[in-house]
């Protein structure tokens, strides 16, 4: 997210979390100022493979409520990180293809306040693919998780008959795009009320 009016327009969703991206190879990434969301919506700050000290003083600056480490970082960045900010939580990307990948979040259990479930592609994130979601089975740990990768309007039956006691959310990114970093307001709103089974 990055454009003030639509940031408005999806916070007022009554969604819980939005993503603002600082990575510079990204088509999403963030300009200053960032317009963070009002109405009770927690600003997250996506990094990847930055130096805790400069996700620190972005956090600081921009006034995030979380920061999402999305590329190879090992978990003493989360604790310099929380050293640093002691008021942030931090979210660990975890990149999944098969399941063997889903024994990479161990070094962070403890560590990070809740894990994201994504993709593994050539780049980091945003590729619109999903994984196979039946890996997560695998995941024996007790941090809680958000599922995220490819999930897109037609995935509501999906996402709503996938059942783990540390799931706690899903990532909503690409699928809902009309461009890079720009939201469709509608599709999201539709989408939201047929998870919450609304009309």
């Amino acid at each position: 997210m990055r454009d003030p009016a639509n940031v408005a327009q999806v916070a007022a969703l009554g969604i819980d979390m939005m993503g603002f991206i600082f990575y510079g190879k990204s088509p999403r990434c963030v300009t200053s100022p960032v317009p963070l969301p009002q109405g009770g919506v927690e600003a997250v700050g996506v990094f990847v493979d930055e130096q805790p000290a400069t996700v620190a003083r972005i956090a600081r600056e921009c006034g995030l409520d979380v920061v999402q480490l999305h590329g190879g970082e090992p978990a003493s960045d989360i604790d310099e990180v929380k050293r640093l900010v002691p008021r942030v939580r931090v979210i660990k990307a975890i990149s999944v293809k098969e399941p063997g990948d889903v024994m990479r979040c161990k070094p962070y259990e403890g560590k990070a306040d809740c894990l994201l479930f994504d993709t593994k592609c050539p780049g980091k994130g945003g590729s619109g693919v999903k994984f196979d979601w039946t890996v997560l089975n695998q995941y024996q740990g007790v941090t809680p998780f958000l599922l995220s990768g490819g999930i897109g309007p037609g995935d509501v039956d999906r996402v709503r008959a996938f059942h783990h006691p540390c799931c706690v959310g899903i990532d909503l990114n690409s699928r809902f795009e009309v461009v890079p970093g720009l939201k469709d307001v509608a599709l999201l709103k539709r989408f939201i009320n047929e998870i919450r089974n609304k009309k």
